[in-house]
């Protein structure tokens, strides 16, 4: 079971990334690994807690789908998203948690880099 939930928190946080050149060079560059082993990281250190990892999922399938169709960038449909939780359009989570789930990106790249591009074991 956690396995599958790693898997579907690693595929929606691709899904918000995915065809976003911007995202992918910085995940290179500042965590030294690519994008799938970044999401598979980063699924594998947000499922230790399991109410992070519903608002982890649900914040990225939204960017994912604010981003569909369209040609916004990962930190725009980040942006559409916040826009759609203050109109009221979304309301599975908040403004908090969708900037929670930014630090924890981050977090996430940050222990990459100083582990040498490599997932440290939560």
């Amino acid at each position: 079971m956690k396995h599958k939930m790693i898997c579907g928190v690693a595929l929606a946080a691709l899904g918000a990334c995915a065809g976003d050149a911007a995202i992918a060079r910085d995940i290179n560059e500042r965590a030294g690994t690519d994008l799938d082993g970044f999401c598979v990281c980063y699924g594998a250190t947000i499922a230790v807690d399991a109410a992070k990892l519903d608002v982890h999922k649900d914040v990225s399938l939204a960017i994912a789908n604010a981003r569909a169709g369209t040609d916004r960038d990962t930190e725009d449909g980040a942006e559409a998203v916040e826009d759609m939780i203050r109109s009221g359009e979304i309301d599975s989570f908040t403004e908090e948690q969708l900037m929670q789930v930014g630090d924890d990106y981050q977090d996430v790249m940050y222990d990459m880099s100083r582990n040498n591009g490599v997932c440290p074991t939560p």
